[in-house]
C-alpha cells in the first residue's frame, strides 16, 4: 500500500540570480554545486513525489521554474521544467494555488500533471527513486511576489 511519507514546503521569494548551466563556477551540475536555496532532502524510502504550487498573486499570474533531482552523491538531473499558473483556489491570505502546469521539458523521469486548468489544486507527479534531494529553481515570476512548492513524498510502508 502506498502512503504519504512526508510533506515539505519550499518557499522562494525571488528568482535565481543565475540558473544552473553546467559550466559556470558554482553553477555546474556537480553534487558539490547543489544550491542550498530551494532544496529539500527526500526520505530514503520515497518512491514518488507529488508537487503543488501556491503563490502570492492573482488568478492568471505565473512562475516559470525547474525541478532538479540529485542522487546521494550524483549530478543534477532535470526532472521538470515548465510554468505554474495561479487559479482561484485559496491557499491562504493573499495566496492562491496553481491550477495549471504547462510542461516544457522533462528529462530522466516521466511526469504527470493532474487536475490541470480546473480552478482546483493541480499537481505534478513523478518517480523519485534514486533521488536524495530535490532543488526548486525559480526562473521568472509574472506578477507574483513569492511561490511555495508543496512537496508530498509517497512510498511504501515500513
Amino acid at each position: 500500500m502506498t502512503m504519504q511519507r512526508a510533506t515539505s514546503k519550499v518557499s522562494l521569494s525571488a528568482v535565481a540570480d543565475a540558473a544552473l548551466n553546467g559550466t559556470s563556477a558554482n553553477l555546474t551540475y556537480q553534487f558539490t554545486d547543489m544550491p542550498e536555496t530551494g532544496q529539500i532532502r527526500l526520505n530514503r524510502r520515497t518512491d514518488a513525489v507529488s508537487v503543488s504550487m501556491s503563490g502570492t498573486g492573482s488568478d492568471g499570474n505565473s512562475a516559470v521554474f525547474k525541478i532538479w533531482g540529485y542522487a546521494a552523491d550524483g549530478p543534477a538531473k532535470l526532472v521538470y521544467s515548465g510554468t505554474g499558473t495561479l487559479g482561484t483556489a485559496v491557499a491562504g491570505t493573499s495566496k492562491l494555488f496553481a491550477d495549471t502546469f504547462t510542461e516544457s521539458e522533462t528529462h530522466v523521469t516521466t511526469t504527470t500533471v493532474v487536475d490541470s486548468a480546473a480552478n482546483r489544486v493541480a499537481s505534478i507527479y513523478f518517480d523519485a527513486v534514486g533521488y536524495a534531494f530535490l532543488v526548486f529553481e525559480a526562473i521568472t515570476f509574472t506578477t507574483l511576489t513569492a511561490v511555495e512548492f508543496h512537496v508530498h513524498e509517497l512510498g511504501y510502508g515500513e
